[in-house]
């Protein structure tokens, strides 16, 4: 309905926010509509968005910017132009802009905007081996481990390495993770979170999920 009336729409979540993805989903649902496909579907990568739905993930959490080394509050200037353009009628550019997601990316701080949702066409799979591993390559023998329900800790978590990014790597779109667990208790819950390791043992906290076995 909202792509039926016409109604421009703009989208702010942060990294941190617990409603990140529902953000991104929602511009591309909105894109869909707008370009008559089926709304809960992805994006085409040749597909040409509308700058009438935008959105913004900036740093934080809740909608809140932290000028980091930049100085600019880039997001609010998107939000102000956003306002001239559908409240005041000022011809902005914003209307025909043909990158209307906007991303604020972790470590770099740098500011890149794109036209389609998820970013890109493919993605790579990684597998958890028993040696705390996390590799391109199905392992050949199963494995498992053994997990007390408890805050994480000694005892109810691990831990599995992926491989050195020697070359440096852009990590960009929805991740998803599948495990097989089963419980001696009335209920599990496993929660999975994935971070990137500099060289220096600085740790950035990349995403993460929780799934209860009663929910599921």
């Amino acid at each position: 309905q909202l792509a039926d009336l016409g109604i421009p729409v703009l989208i702010w979540g942060t990294h941190l926010d617990i409603y990140t993805e529902s953000a991104l989903s929602m511009y591309t649902y909105l894109q869909n509509a707008h370009s008559g496909k089926y709304v809960y579907g992805p994006m085409d990568t040749n597909q040409k968005p509308t700058g009438r739905y935008q959105a913004i993930i900036s740093q934080g959490g809740h909608c809140q910017f932290e000028e980091q080394t930049t100085g600019q509050n880039i997001a609010n200037s998107i939000t102000l132009q956003w306002f001239d353009t559908w409240l005041k009628g000022q011809k902005t550019g914003m209307a025909d802009a043909s990158r209307p997601l906007h991303v604020h990316e972790l470590l770099s701080n740098n500011w890149v905007s794109m036209p389609a949702y998820p970013v890109a066409p493919k993605y790579k799979s990684y597998y958890l081996n028993a040696s705390g591993v996390m590799a391109s390559l199905a392992p050949r023998t199963q494995g498992s481990e053994k997990l007390l329900w408890a805050q994480p800790g000694t005892g109810s978590q691990v831990t599995f390495d992926g491989p050195v990014l020697k070359k440096g790597a852009t990590l960009a779109g929805p991740m998803s993770a599948s495990f097989f667990a089963s419980s001696n208790k009335s209920n599990l819950q496993l929660i999975a979170s994935v971070s990137l390791v500099n060289s220096d043992g600085t740790v950035t906290p990349i995403s993460s999920g929780t799934v209860l076995a009663s929910m599921a």
